[in-house]
């Protein structure tokens, strides 16, 4: 009986074990989804899930490239400082005018003050201004000044581009310290147009012998001149011949002068 129970037992392990061998294997095929999932997952660290349609807000964004910097712009040249101007320099614009004096006189000399004025461009109406200063007198000036009070004025016209003009003035020093003297200028910009005015005039002169005899010819001679400004253009000139005389059989001549400069 022994035996006979091994032997069952043997059939059965048998069975068991043929079983097992022709059992198939317990893991999952995956699907053609689900792989793309576990790679999906594997990738960007997704949680556990069957199906995916889109983009997880778990996934794991790709590292951002930086933009490449922006080439700095050069800075732009620093513009020079404007020029500072005193009251001792030329003035500018239609008029360009100076001032000198000595820089330093003796209390009760004269001296000079002298102005140079030049034309930017033709200039109407030029009038200088002066002012003799406190602890001076006006002696004099070159061309003479309109004197009213201590305001001195030149009325000097109409100036032509690039022209010049110069106003000496004389002070006596009254007064120890500085005396500051200063002018000013004012003009009218002025343009111009010409035109030139002639007067024509035409001198024509015939002479001709005083007697002839009949049937000889007779020696006419016409003499045309311009004694005006202008110029004569296409100069005709007539002679209608008196009863009884004729030329090549003819009793009208008409001659073609040209041009009379």
């Amino acid at each position: 009986m022994k035996t006979k129970l091994v032997t069952t037992l043997s059939s059965t392990a048998a069975l068991a074990v043929t079983m097992m061998c022709c059992a198939p294997r317990l893991s999952a095929q995956p699907f053609p989804q689900e792989q793309w999932n576990e790679q999906y997952r594997s990738q960007y660290d997704v949680p556990p899930g069957k199906y995916y349609t889109g983009r997880s807000p778990f996934m794991r964004s790709a590292p951002s490239v930086a933009p490449a910097p922006k080439p700095t712009p050069k800075a732009a040249p620093k513009a020079a400082p404007a020029a500072k101007t005193t009251c001792s320099d030329p003035t500018w614009g239609l008029i360009q005018m100076n001032k000198t004096m000595p820089p330093e006189v003796s209390l009760g000399s004269e001296f000079m003050s002298e102005l140079h004025l030049t034309a930017q461009a033709c200039a109407a109406n030029v009038v200088v201004h002066d002012t003799v200063p406190p602890g001076a007198s006006y002696v004099r000036s070159e061309p003479a000044a309109t004197v009213d009070g201590s305001q001195l004025t030149w009325q000097v016209g109409n100036l032509e581009s690039g022209e010049s003009r110069t106003i000496k003035l004389w002070l006596k020093a009254e007064q120890e310290g500085s005396l500051m003297n200063c002018a000013s200028v004012s003009a009218e910009p002025r343009t111009c147009a010409a035109t030139r005015v002639v007067k024509p005039a035409i001198q024509l002169t015939k002479t001709a012998p005083a007697e002839v005899l009949v049937c000889d010819p007779i020696p006419v001679v016409l003499e045309v001149r311009n004694n005006g400004s202008s110029q004569l253009t296409a100069v005709k000139v007539t002679d209608e011949l008196p009863d009884g005389l004729t030329s090549d059989g003819k009793s009208s001549l008409a001659f073609d002068a040209g041009n009379l400069a």
